[in-house]
């Protein structure tokens, strides 16, 4: 073997291994020394973020959030303007519940150097775990992402059916949005046990060989507009029923409808999307700007309200983004306006609450600290 190619077969094995912490791989045996520092663990386990292509609403700061809001009371006043600062909006508060920071439509899009944004961390500690929870603080959650499967009806011949995703505004918007990926830790022997990650106020459990991981970091992709947290591109329908199905159109009196159904969704794919263009990556590390958060910090004290307007009203309905094949959007807008008079005598049995509210009126979220999160062997909530 010559020098030459002797070096060269060396060199790509380097190579090699200094991108080897870098692949996703599976890992079911990944431990962390709990006698290091919150902040050296929560920078070592800090996960890596994939945003849909077509994402507008990127994740923020607490001050920038407040620096681009208003503080209103539960009276609807104005109680705060201009605070630059977290110690301006504790300054301002009256750390009541029912406080809101309303933002500025500008804003919504979230900081302009998003990749650079903190991700609040909380440590978690009981009987047999230790969690790390990571949040993620938006300002705006966008519309609603539908899945639909139309019809042409052809006389003689097989009909035509496809299958579409589509935003459909002004459904599910609200302002504000908390999303969290808590990862939990065996406490007697540093083994990372796996993640949580929170979708619409519901924790999926995901064991850690079923994840992506990067090193150390597990991967995670955030659903279009609503950033629901997901270990893989998919499409998951969200709500417990079908907004319409087979049998609707009579009862939503609109004829010709060629809608066999239509689900709401989370989606952190490309693929059956319409009215969006591009396949541009947002990856986001994490570990770039840790901010740990405890019940000492000023902000969990100081302000108790809603991030975010408290009602926005979501009911009118607009032409859905995209083509959608074989139906008339003026079809589709008329069975949305049906649909929100009639969904909730149609699914009295499925639950007693209205379950098309959250398409009706969107509501903001309180703090990152009063979000629930989970501990212990059962899935308690706290």
């Amino acid at each position: 073997m010559t020098t030459h190619i002797f070096i060269k077969k060396h060199l790509r094995l380097l190579f090699f291994l200094y991108l080897l912490p870098f692949y996703s791989h599976s890992s079911d045996n990944l431990r962390v020394d709990l006698t290091k520092p919150d902040e050296v663990i929560a920078k070592k386990l800090a996960p890596i973020i994939y945003f849909h292509p077509n994402e507008k609403y990127f994740p923020t700061s607490m001050e920038e959030f407040i620096q681009n809001s208003l503080l209103y009371n539960e009276q609807g006043n104005i109680i705060g303007r201009n605070m630059q600062t977290i110690e301006d909006l504790i300054k301002a508060s009256k750390n009541e519940k029912f406080e809101y920071l309303d933002v500025r439509n500008s804003f919504r899009t979230g900081s302009p150097n998003w990749k650079n944004a903190p991700i609040y961390v909380r440590k978690i500690e009981g009987e047999e775990f230790i969690e790390y929870s990571y949040n993620v603080l938006f300002a705006f959650n966008g519309c609603q992402i539908f899945r639909i499967k139309t019809v042409k009806r052809r006389t003689g011949k097989k009909n035509k059916k496809k299958v579409r995703n589509f935003e459909w505004c002004n459904f599910a918007r609200h302002e504000g949005d908390i999303e969290h990926i808590t990862v939990r830790i065996k406490k007697n022997s540093g083994l990372v046990l796996g993640a949580f990650f929170s979708a619409h106020g519901a924790q999926d459990w995901i064991p850690a060989k079923k994840l992506s991981w990067s090193g150390t970091h597990l991967i995670a992709y955030s659903a279009l507009n609503t950033h629901a947290f997901y270990k893989n591109r998919t499409t998951v329908v969200t709500a417990p029923f079908d907004l319409i199905d087979k049998d609707w159109s009579a009862i939503l009196h609109i004829g010709g409808l060629n809608v066999k159904w239509l689900r709401a969704v989370d989606t952190t794919e490309t693929k059956d999307l319409v009215g969006f263009s591009g396949n541009k990556t947002n990856r986001w590390n994490t570990r770039r700007n840790i901010v740990l958060l405890d019940s000492n910090t000023p902000i969990v004290k100081g302000y108790q309200g809603k991030w975010g307007k408290r009602f926005i009203d979501n009911r009118k309905i607009k032409n859905p983004t995209g083509n959608i094949p074989y139906v008339k959007d003026s079809k589709l807008k008329k069975l949305a306006k049906n649909l929100m008079k009639k969904i909730k005598k149609m699914t009295k049995a499925v639950n007693k609450k209205d379950p098309a509210a959250k398409f009706k009126v969107g509501n903001a979220p309180g703090g990152i600290w009063r979000k629930k999160h989970w501990k212990g062997s059962g899935g308690s909530q706290h």
